[in-house]
């Protein structure tokens, strides 16, 4: 059974062969045909080039290796002066922005698209800067306009002109005398003759395709490439596949020209608006600066002031030798208190003073003097017959302590009145100090400010130069590493695929389709007839 069924599946493919072989002529006859086709293709067809050019973006450094300019550096940052970080990414999206490409389409009346058309619209010619006839249009609705389509009849002296958009006439006019207007339901069109219009056999057909500067901005946009390499790099590749490599050279190099036009203005504009805002600061700082000095001058006109430094130290220097003195003198009035409430005390009677290393010499010679006769006293009271002896060395320690006392009185009141004194003086050193601390504190102030309004004035001098240094553009912010150019290769029409295609069709599709269309057509035909 296996056997039987490898052998039908022979037969079929045998079968299928030999159909094949049967009908050799659909073969060649598709092969002929694509290739007729693909003939004409590669003669009619206008070559797509790729136009190329390569720039660099150049880092600002206008301003650079100036220490007291670089700690200002961050203030012009803030005001978009000062360099800052560049994303390429972002760079090569502005480069075709639709703002750009519309200001060259804009400039260069690309909103306007002439071709010449022959054999049928099977060839094709750009007419772009030499077409014979020209269109425009009113700038009040060149931006509004809808995309529609002007074929051109142009014989000798007139010209027949149909307006249509999409499948829909809007309009046919006859043109017999240049120039014209054209009253159109999309507004007023007028149509002239060029510097070219002798040049040209007539007749001749022109279609002119014409939309709003929006519209054909897209159009551009969607043939431009701007692309780099890395974000690190610099390099930014620019390029545009088109059937008019002249138009295509133009346009990359508008789009590099608007782009460093673009940065220029917008640099100026925040340079003007830097140094208007610096020049006001200044101004103002000038002033603030001048009425600082004048309040300085008439402080020290009205105090009498020299050198503020100088008596602060002589009125410090001073106090700092009468304190001392009048803590000595506090010290030993002390002391004598402290002696008088010893010795005064009953507990303390008969009981020794100690000596105290700070104590004056005639009261160290009271106290020695004093002390001397206890210890005899004190000695005698040992004694088996104390009573006869104790009685006059008592009498002579009574009298010695009354001296005691009279002594201390005596270096009390002197003491006191040394401290009078001194405490006299301190306090007019201490008015005296007491004024200077308000008139120093006057003064500091008026020195800070005048100091605060010097550090800004030469801030904004110094801002003010690398303002204006910046603001000078020696070079374009793009540098042309390859001005646009066309590559020698053509990306349409591709040999390799048209083949492709030709030998897909020619040698698979239209065969195969023949072979097994025509009898299921012929098929259906019959039973058509049948009924």
């Amino acid at each position: 059974m296996s056997t039987q069924e490898n052998k039908s599946e022979l037969e079929i493919i045998k079968d299928t062969i030999f159909l094949w072989i049967r009908h050799w002529y659909f073969f060649v006859i598709s092969m002929a045909i694509c290739m007729a086709f693909a003939f004409i293709y590669l003669k009619t067809k206008v070559p797509v080039m790729k136009v190329a050019a390569q720039v660099a973006i150049r880092q600002d450094e206008s301003i650079s290796g100036s220490s007291s300019i670089s700690r200002n550096q961050s203030l012009l940052s803030a005001f978009g002066v000062g360099r800052g970080s560049q994303n390429i990414e972002d760079e090569t999206i502005k480069m075709n922005s639709q703002g750009y490409m519309k200001k060259i389409v804009r400039k260069f009346s690309l909103n306007f698209d002439y071709t010449q058309t022959e054999y049928m619209g099977f060839i094709k010619n750009s007419l772009y800067n030499q077409s014979p006839v020209v269109l425009s249009v009113d700038e009040a609705i060149s931006d509004t306009i809808l995309p529609v389509i002007f074929k051109i009849n142009l014989k000798k002296e007139k010209a027949n002109i149909t307006m249509k958009q999409g499948r829909k006439t809007l309009g046919k006019y006859e043109v017999s005398t240049f120039p014209s207007v054209l009253n159109t339901p999309m507004g007023s069109f007028s149509i002239s003759k060029s510097e070219f219009y002798d040049l040209y056999k007539k007749p001749m057909n022109i279609t002119v395709f014409c939309a709003n500067y929006d519209f054909m901005a897209q159009i551009y946009r969607a043939s431009v490439e701007v692309d780099y390499e890395k974000k690190t790099s610099d390099l930014i590749q620019l390029s545009m596949d088109t059937e008019n490599p002249p138009v295509a050279k133009k346009i990359l190099n508008e789009m590099i020209a608007t782009y460093n036009d673009e940065w220029e203005r917008d640099k100026g504009l925040v340079t003007d608006k830097t140094s208007e805002y610096i020049n006001e600061r200044l101004q103002m700082v000038r002033d603030d600066l001048i009425n600082a000095d004048k309040s300085i001058q008439v402080f020290k006109d009205q105090n009498n002031l020299t050198d503020i430094e100088a008596n602060v130290k002589y009125y410090f220097a001073l106090s700092g030798e009468i304190l001392p003195q009048l803590m000595e003198a506090e010290t030993h009035l002390k002391m004598t208190d402290l002696i008088t409430d010893f010795v005064t005390d009953e507990k303390n009677k008969y009981s020794l003073f100690p000596l105290v290393p700070n104590l004056s010499v005639p009261m160290a010679e009271i106290i020695t003097k004093y002390n001397e006769v206890l210890i005899t006293r004190n000695e005698m009271s040992k004694a088996p017959l104390q009573s006869a002896l104790i009685r006059p060395l008592n009498s002579q320690v009574e009298a010695q302590r009354e001296a005691l006392l009279t002594s201390i009185d005596n270096v009390k009141s002197g003491l006191k009145i040394v401290i009078s004194d001194l405490k006299k003086k301190e306090s007019e050193i201490k008015n005296k100090i007491g004024k200077i601390p308000e008139i120093e504190n006057i003064y500091i102030k008026l020195r800070r400010e005048q100091e605060i309004q010097q550090t800004f004035y030469i801030i904004l001098l110094e801002m003010q130069v690398q303002t204006e240094v910046k603001g000078v553009s020696l070079l374009p912010k793009l540098k042309v590493i390859d001005e646009p150019y066309t590559i020698n290769r053509p990306i349409e029409p591709n040999l390799m695929k048209v083949a492709i295609i030709t030998l897909f069709f020619g040698g698979i599709v239209l065969p195969f389709s023949a072979i097994y269309g025509f009898p299921l057509i012929g098929t259906y035909i019959r039973k058509r007839k049948e009924k």
